[in-house]
């Protein structure tokens, strides 16, 4: 994922499992290298959409896993489902 512009966690509420975490090796055998969020929903990723401003470059926030309980400590994988959330990962060259 480009890192140029505002990186999406700074545009929708979410934290990014960082990459050292063990449970990463997992999550790309399991779905791919991305950069994987947790929110109040749960897992995400971010995927990439064409863009409305032709000069920008944008994704949509997808979710793999929902909390499976109020305390938030275990996650249910699902098919991945695309939200509504559209994040701006930066301009094109």
């Amino acid at each position: 994922m480009p890192q140029s512009g505002r990186r999406p966690q700074h545009q929708f509420e979410a934290r990014v499992i960082p990459v050292e975490d063990p449970v990463i090796a997992q999550l790309n055998e399991l779905f791919g290298e991305h950069t994987f969020f947790l929110d109040q929903h749960g897992l995400n990723i971010v995927e990439p959409v064409e863009a409305a401003e032709p000069a920008a470059e944008c994704a949509k926030v997808v979710k793999l896993a929902s909390w499976s309980d109020d305390s938030r400590s275990d996650l249910k994988l699902h098919e991945p489902a695309a939200t509504d959330i559209v994040v701006t990962l930066g301009s094109k060259h």
